[in-house]
C-alpha cells in the first residue's frame, strides 16, 4: 500500500486459490454438507418408521386372519368356500381394487 492508503499495483493472484480462501465459498460448502447430512438422516428415519409400520400392520392382519380361521368350523365343501371367501376378503382389504382387477 502506498502512504495514502491506495493499493499499489494489484498483485497477480491465482483466481482458484482466491475463491477457496473466501468466507462465502466456505459457508456454501458447509451448508451443502449440512443439507446432505440432514437429508440422509431424514431418509433413514422415514425408512425405519415405514418399515415398522409395515411390520405392525402385517402382524395385525395375521392375528385377525388367525382368529377368523379359528372360528371357522368347516364341514365338507361349504367349509372350503368359507375359507376362500375369508381369504378373498382379506386380500381385498389389504390390496383393494388392484387385487380384484388383477384376478380378472
Amino acid at each position: 500500500m502506498s502512504q495514502l492508503g491506495f493499493p499499489r499495483e494489484r498483485e497477480k493472484r491465482d483466481p482458484k486459490t482466491t475463491i477457496y480462501r473466501s468466507l462465502g465459498f466456505k459457508l456454501i460448502i458447509a451448508s451443502m454438507v449440512l443439507a446432505l447430512i440432514t437429508i440422509g438422516l431424514g431418509g433413514v428415519v422415514v425408512y425405519k418408521v415405514s418399515e415398522d409400520a409395515i411390520k405392525v400392520d402385517t402382524q395385525r392382519t395375521a392375528r385377525q386372519l388367525a382368529l377368523e380361521v379359528a372360528t371357522l368350523r368347516p364341514v365338507g365343501a361349504s367349509g372350503t368356500q368359507l375359507l376362500m371367501d375369508l381369504l378373498t376378503s382379506q386380500k381385498v382389504e389389504m390390496f383393494g381394487a388392484a387385487w380384484i382387477m388383477d384376478k380378472n
